[in-house]
């Protein structure tokens, strides 16, 4: 397993850099803009809070990105087939590249909240409430994470697999936004929490039944 792990972060160590990019870019530049103007001295709870949410936004595209890369990788570049006669099991191999993107994934959105829901409040002064765009944010992030690990289970392409993991909540919207205008469920007022659901039940399902895929295909 060690191997294993080692072997992903070789492959995924471009990735791994642009994830740091992307997680400490919004708090550098919100901090250079913060202690240049003169006339925001005292509001770091707000902004804190505000580069916080733009960083959750951002580790979107990530997340995404690690995920669809997981297994494409190695089919472009045909190495599957070298791992696919080697000891480790389908299973192993599945684990480590888990292992690998959901830890990558879990950093980045601790540090987020705990930048937007502990630092934050504890500068005070005026700051935006986090808990709608957290609602919505981390169910999506749920959802293009699992898309986009489902689809590099089958597709050779990781720039194909990263496109499935972005259309994904677009077309979860797009149904649920359906199935309101035509039979009103959800309810207007209802819409968000739906979506949150229905994000996390369909990212758990999509996970679980592409992984049992994956180990039970013999191609690979």
């Amino acid at each position: 397993m060690r191997a294993l792990l080692w072997k992903d972060y070789r492959m995924n160590r471009a990735l791994l850099i642009v994830s740091a990019f992307v997680l400490v870019s919004p708090y550098a530049i919100g901090f250079a803009v913060q202690y240049r103007n003169a006339q925001s001295t005292g509001m770091w709870g707000g902004m804190v809070a505000a580069m916080a949410l733009a960083a959750m936004a951002t580790s979107l595209l990530t997340i995404s990105l690690l995920a669809a890369n997981a297994f494409t990788q190695e089919r472009t570049d045909r190495s599957a087939e070298f791992l696919a006669c080697l000891p480790p099991s389908r299973l192993c191999i599945l684990l480590s590249k888990f292992a690998l993107a959901f830890s990558v994934s879990l950093v980045m959105w601790v540090v987020n909240l705990v930048m937007g829901l502990v630092v934050a409040p504890a500068l005070g002064d005026f700051q935006p409430s986090l808990a709608d765009p957290v609602s919505f944010l981390l169910p999506t992030s749920a959802l293009v994470f699992a898309a986009g690990w489902g689809a590099s289970t089958v597709m050779t392409s990781p720039v194909g697999a990263w496109g499935v993991a972005t259309a994904t909540p677009l077309v979860l919207g797009g149904i649920l936004y359906a199935s309101w205008y035509y039979f009103g469920v959800p309810s207007e007022g209802e819409f968000g929490s739906a979506y949150s659901v229905a994000a996390v039940v369909v990212a758990v399902v999509g996970f679980a039944v592409s992984s049992v895929l994956y180990v039970r295909r013999v191609e690979p």
